[in-house]
């Protein structure tokens, strides 16, 4: 997984501001094609966690969400529907209509 300088930036302030040093990123179960993007502050790394190291931190995927991500890249977007980190993942075969769920 890469991280753009967008993503890390942002990375940057939300390990500052809440004290932590580790991202996950990972996938799961739902939405109308089958899989969603996760993110979440996380306090440990497990031993089969891969990481990527940004400024200040990891990011940090586990094993299982590692088979569909090592290609992907985390970004980070802000546009009239609000920020959020974002992912382009060249694996996806399909996404639903809102862009919320895909398909592999």
């Amino acid at each position: 997984m890469q991280v753009t300088a967008a993503a890390e930036k942002v990375l940057v302030t939300l390990f500052t501001e809440n004290n932590q040093s580790i991202f996950r990123v990972f996938i799961m179960g739902g939405g109308c094609s089958g899989f969603e993007y996760d993110f979440q502050l996380d306090e440990e790394m497990a031993d089969d966690d891969h990481k990527v190291s940004v400024s200040g931190g990891h990011v940090v995927v586990d094993s299982v969400s590692w088979t569909y991500l090592s290609q992907a890249t985390l970004d980070h977007k802000r546009d009239l529907s609000g920020a959020r980190f974002v992912v382009d993942n060249p694996m996806v075969k399909r996404t639903c209509g809102c862009g919320a769920s895909f398909s592999l």
